[in-house]
């Protein structure tokens, strides 16, 4: 789920904290994130790419891109 504080999968997540640039389309955040099993929080850089009617796709370092997604309110 994607939503302008954050995105949250089965076992993880992200809390966007600060947004660090800007460009047409595409959004670096600071983000704590954290993952199901694991201790504690890891700050991030996660970028959000909005591809138009192809949906939103969510970068984490380390992991595979997310998306397409659908924003929720």
């Amino acid at each position: 789920m994607l939503t302008a504080e954050g995105i949250e999968t089965y076992g993880s997540g992200c809390r966007f904290a600060q947004q660090l640039t800007w460009a047409p389309g595409t959004q670096s955040l600071d983000a704590t994130c954290s993952a199901e099993g694991e201790a504690g929080t890891t700050a991030e850089t996660v970028v959000v790419t909005n591809k138009g009617e192809g949906g939103f796709f969510v970068t984490i370092p380390g992991l595979e891109e997310m998306g397409p997604l659908q924003p929720c309110s």
